[in-house]
């Protein structure tokens, strides 16, 4: 029969009308150095086991909202704010272990999921924070990781936009968006593919694709503003042999 450890439980005090004590743990302060470190860890496996679990949740609530959770670093009035890091260990067998994070589910007959909102740092001063969404590189027998962005299917109405913008900016021209396929040295290039969205409804047409040159807004009669071109421009070839290293073409049907 298994031995198992004791449990140490820490709970605060009841309440009958009002709120339930608190518990609060903070480390030590320093007058002349840096404040304690608060560390927690669960202990390492044994032999023939696995490291126990870590779970922190908000009680359940029968009126009203439930609890939040807030890991928030301190502020700093002479050096740059702590950072937040969020890292899965590594480990020797099978697929790495996944990161999930995962907004609320609701079911209200009228209100909507929660929001996943992801902002980088703000400046007061100079150019706010880059967002950066990348797979890692690949090992010596692999490929990198997809990236996947979809919205979600429906069974009763449209399914969701998905918007790609750059912001308005009111002293210099707007941001531009790109879209690069990578370079390899094996087989054809990339794709690139844009496709409309089909539809199995009778009478109705699939949907278009529209590509839009930049609005010139400016009405000066001197020197107004240029409406934006199109330019389409098909692969450049940099073989020599005059038959068989042509360039790209164009095809319009």
């Amino acid at each position: 029969e298994a031995d198992d450890g004791g449990n140490i439980e820490v709970a605060g005090g009841f309440a009958r009308s009002g709120f339930g004590g608190s518990i609060i743990m903070r480390t030590g302060y320093s007058l002349g150095a840096s404040s304690g470190t608060f560390d927690i860890a669960t202990a390492n496996a044994g032999e023939d086991g696995v490291s126990g679990h870590m779970t922190m949740f908000t009680g359940t609530t029968s009126a009203g909202n439930s609890g939040h959770v807030r890991i928030e670093t301190g502020v700093a009035t002479s050096g740059r704010g702590g950072a937040f890091t969020v890292l899965v260990g590594t480990g020797n067998s099978g697929s790495g272990g996944s990161v999930d994070i995962t907004s609320g589910k609701t079911t209200a007959s009228s209100g909507s999921g929660g929001t996943v909102t992801v902002t980088t740092g703000s400046s007061t001063a100079t150019s706010s924070g880059n967002m950066i969404m990348k797979s890692a590189n690949a090992g010596s027998r692999g490929v990198s990781g997809s990236i996947y962005m979809s919205t979600g299917s429906t069974t009763s109405g449209t399914s969701g936009d998905m918007k790609f913008q750059t912001g308005v900016a009111t002293g210099g021209q707007g941001g531009d968006i790109e879209f690069f396929v990578g370079s390899g040295n094996s087989g054809n290039g990339g794709h690139y593919i844009l496709i409309a969205g089909e539809t199995s409804a009778a009478a109705k047409q699939g949907g278009d694709v529209e590509i839009t040159a930049g609005l010139g807004s400016n009405t000066a009669t001197s020197n107004g503003g240029k409406g934006g071109d199109v330019t389409i421009t098909a692969g450049e070839s940099a073989g020599m042999s005059p038959t068989l290293n042509e360039g790209g073409s164009i095809g319009i049907y």
